[in-house]
């Protein structure tokens, strides 16, 4: 019985060291909404992950808070994972009437948001990267330089309550397939 409950308080004591060296951080863009997303201008927020230096990111999560779009047509919002992006939002201007995602080919695709449900109807938008194929280890990939960058191409306006990411590390040396991070992301879902 004794060697039981040693057993158990030094795997409760491994498990809380395990993770105190996991880190979790939440970012936002500014203008927080990114000015709801109008179709006359596509988006990149580049994130500085400076933070999880020598940490692996073993999930990041995009959400759009109380999004909706401003009318019933099938209107497009993609989103997608970018290789490089200044730090902070940088806005670029979109003449074209066409549903044309502008970064098409320019790194992963995250979703293409399609809402008929109009202004009225509200939802909030969750995409956990390590449920899309390889996109966390796209980041991993593409942080090199301490950056994650998302695009976002809104073809029609989207209002919206807010935007945020979400990041999650732990050690590099936790990475196999029964990693703590791996196991808590698995677990929650």
């Amino acid at each position: 019985m004794k060697q039981t409950v040693i057993a158990v308080v030094f795997l409760t004591a491994l498990l809380l060291a395990v993770q105190a060296f996991a880190l979790e951080h939440t970012y936002y863009p500014t203008p927080g909404d990114l000015e709801d997303l109008p179709h006359a201008n596509y988006y990149e927020w580049g994130v500085d992950v400076s933070m999880f230096a020598g940490l692996n990111i073993y999930e990041v999560e995009l959400k759009l808070i109380s999004i909706s779009n401003w009318d019933e047509n099938a209107n497009h919002l993609y989103m997608h994972l970018l290789d490089d992006a200044a730090l902070g939002v940088t806005k670029y201007g979109d003449s074209d009437n066409d549903f044309i995602d502008a970064f098409l080919g320019a790194g992963p695709l995250i979703a293409d948001f399609q809402d008929m449900n109009g202004p009225f109807v509200h939802q909030t938008l969750n995409y956990k990267f390590s449920m899309i194929d390889a996109l966390v280890d796209s980041v991993n990939l593409y942080r090199a330089n301490n950056v994650i960058a998302i695009g976002f191409d809104p073809d029609c306006h989207f209002y919206n309550c807010g935007i945020e990411l979400k990041v999650k590390g732990e050690p590099t040396n936790a990475v196999e397939h029964a990693s703590w991070g791996r196991i808590k992301a698995l677990y929650r879902q």
